[in-house]
């Protein structure tokens, strides 16, 4: 491998680590912004938590009773 391929593969890594390390702080910048201000971050969280709850009890609507509730007790 000649000299300048191995700067330009270099280049190349370094570019691609300091992508990644932007994402990071921009994600790091969001998380904190939204504990901060509480903004739409936490609506979100709450209708999301709600839409959980709703769910779960209508799926508890549809759930099968136990199965030990069938049979008698023969543990005489």
């Amino acid at each position: 491998m000649f000299l300048n391929e191995m700067h330009y593969l270099a280049a190349l890594e370094r570019q691609k680590d300091l992508l990644r390390e932007a994402e990071r702080l921009r994600w790091l910048q969001i998380a904190e912004s939204g504990r901060v201000r509480g903004g739409s971050g936490r609506r979100i969280v709450g209708w999301l938590g709600l839409q959980f709850v709703s769910w779960g009890r209508t799926l508890q609507g549809y759930a099968l009773p136990h199965p030990l509730e069938k049979f008698p007790d023969v543990s005489h």
